[in-house]
């Protein structure tokens, strides 16, 4: 069995780097990220999140596919964030679509 396991350290941005993370929202959406990663057996050994990004630092194993754990995160948590804001749970009145957009370091 092997022991081999990549650490990759991700950054998630707002659209147009936009300050839309308050504090309520970043830890909504900091406990939905950790429980959608949860679900998809992704680990993610720290997360922290300022007024315009988020860092994740993920733990795959070997057998994981760095395209699709991305895509299970970045996708899903960017639909979550959208559709929170447009049903109002976060503040409205915010212009323009809100999404998350990854960068992988």
């Amino acid at each position: 069995m092997s022991r081999t396991s990549l650490f990759i350290h991700v950054i998630f941005t707002t659209k147009h780097k936009k300050d839309f993370l308050t504090e309520d929202i970043k830890q909504k959406t900091i406990q939905h990220i950790k429980a959608n990663a949860k679900r998809n057996a992704i680990k993610i050994k720290s997360i922290n999140a300022t007024s315009n990004h988020m860092h994740l630092l993920l733990q795959l194993h070997s057998t994981q596919n760095l395209a699709y754990s991305m895509h299970l995160l970045k996708g899903e948590s960017s639909s979550w964030v959208k559709s929170s804001n447009r049903r109002c749970n976060l503040p409205c009145g915010i212009p323009g679509p809100v999404s998350l957009t990854a960068n992988i370091t």
